[in-house]
């Protein structure tokens, strides 16, 4: 199909039909992070996805 819009066009139908007619989304799992710090830990930060590397290198622990 050379002609850009009619192949957009095609596009966007299939998309519609995957999307609205044939997708089926089953959840296998859920991730759940959880983390417990105490007020005296400082500068552990979580990434804006929940995860975090693990590396301490900047933490610090106050008495």
């Amino acid at each position: 199909m050379v002609d850009p819009d009619a192949r957009l066009k095609y596009y966007q139908e299939m998309d519609n039909i995957i999307i609205n007619e044939d997708a089926a989304i089953l959840p296998m799992f859920q991730m759940n992070k959880i983390f417990v710090v105490s007020d005296r830990v400082k500068e552990f930060h979580i990434a804006w996805n929940g995860w975090s590397d693990m590396s301490f290198y900047d933490v610090v622990i106050e008495n």
